[in-house]
C-alpha cells in the first residue's frame, strides 16, 4: 500500500496538480468510501467471508487517501505564513490525532443504542440475519457521517489562488486561534472521559 500511496501522489502531482482542490478531496473521500463499503457488506451479508479479500481493499484506499493528504499538504502550505510551516503542520496534526478518541468515543455511544447488541461476542458467532442488518447499518452510519462533512467542502480554496486570495482579504482574528486550541482540547478531554468511564465500569 506504500507503494500504490507514492505512485499515487506522483500520478496527483503530474496530471491532477491544477484540478480544483474541492473536487479532488469530493472524488477522493466518495472513492475512499465506496472501497471500503463493497468488501465490507460483502462479508457482512456473508457473500464473501476470506481474510485475503480484504488485501486488495488496503492497497486500493491508499490512492484515494494519498490525494486527500496531498491537497491537505498544499492547502497547508499555501495558507501558512512564512517560516510558519512546520507549526501549522504540527497544529494539524494534534488535531487529527485528537480527532480520533473523539470520533471513537462518540461511535461507541451511538452504537451502544443498536440492537441486538454491537458489543455482544455471541451475536456475531450467531450470525443472524437479524444481526446482520444492524452491522449493516453501523457502518451506513459511519460512512454518512464521514459524507457529512461535505456540507465544510466550501471552506476549502479550490485552488492556490484562491488560497492567496483569502489569506489576503480574510486578515485573522485572535478569535480563530482560541476555537482553533479550544475546540480540540475539549473534544479530547471528552474523548478520553468516556474512553476511561468506558474501560472502567465501576466509574
Amino acid at each position: 500500500s506504500t507503494f500504490i500511496m507514492l505512485v499515487a501522489v506522483w500520478f496527483f502531482k503530474v496530471y491532477f496538480l491544477q484540478t480544483s482542490w474541492r473536487r479532488i478531496f469530493y472524488t477522493a473521500c466518495v472513492t475512499a468510501v465506496v472501497l471500503d463499503a463493497v468488501p465490507a457488506y460483502l462479508t457482512i451479508f456473508n457473500l464473501v467471508r476470506n481474510q485475503y479479500f480484504f488485501l486488495g481493499e488496503e492497497i486500493l484506499s491508499a490512492m484515494p487517501m494519498a490525494a486527500i493528504k496531498l491537497v491537505s499538504a498544499l492547502l497547508l502550505i499555501e495558507m501558512a505564513e512564512p517560516g510558519s510551516e512546520g507549526l501549522c503542520t504540527g497544529l494539524l496534526g494534534t488535531i487529527y490525532n485528537a480527532s480520533t478518541p473523539f470520533g471513537t468515543a462518540i461511535s461507541n455511544q451511538i452504537f451502544a443504542l443498536f440492537t441486538p447488541s454491537l458489543y455482544d461476542v455471541a451475536n456475531y458467532v450467531e450470525d443472524t440475519p437479524a444481526f446482520r442488518r444492524t452491522v449493516a447499518w453501523s457502518y451506513a452510519v459511519t460512512y454518512g457521517t464521514t459524507l457529512s462533512g461535505f456540507i465544510l467542502i466550501r471552506l476549502i480554496p479550490s485552488q492556490k489562488e484562491e488560497a492567496l486570495k483569502r489569506k489576503k482579504e480574510w486578515g485573522s482574528r485572535r478569535a480563530y486561534g482560541v476555537l482553533v486550541l479550544v475546540i480540540p482540547s475539549i473534544c479530547f478531554m471528552y474523548a478520553i472521559t468516556v474512553l476511561v468511564m468506558a474501560n472502567i465500569p465501576e466509574m
